[in-house]
């Protein structure tokens, strides 16, 4: 899908592309799409126009967002930053395929997620890589 916004106005939007190889139906404007890793620069974006417009920092600490974080570590817990979570530098291993099939979709409940992260073991140091 593509589309051109004018003040948040749709100006144009087309689907392009095939939503299914084996039937060669084409796309349309309610194709699901999968973009994995693309999230991360939505929310990379997000965050930071709440620390232009002053609602928090890149060093706000993880504890004062998610109240739910509670790893077993006590000094990740006090120091990981919102940097940290970008960068992956918390040092929490993390076995994706415990909690995400191969198109990303969740193998938990929403509600299980940080729970989940919550028990990943720390294989490095805050910060060491």
């Amino acid at each position: 899908m593509i589309g051109i916004l004018h003040h948040g106005q749709i100006l144009h939007h087309t689907a392009i592309g095939l939503e299914s190889i084996d039937s060669l139906r084409p796309t349309h404007p309610s194709t699901i799409y999968g973009i994995g890793s693309l999230t991360k620069t939505f929310i990379a974006a997000g965050i930071a126009i709440l620390v232009e417009e002053e609602k928090m920092e890149w060093t706000t600490p993880i504890k004062d967002l998610l109240p739910g974080f509670k790893p077993a570590d006590d000094y990740l817990y006090d120091h990981a930053t919102v940097v940290d979570l970008l960068a992956h530098w918390t040092g929490l291993s993390f076995a994706a395929s415990e909690a995400f099939q191969g198109d990303g979709a969740s193998l938990l409940p929403y509600s299980e997620i940080l729970p989940y992260a919550n028990t990943l073991t720390s294989v490095r140091s805050l910060r060491e890589e």
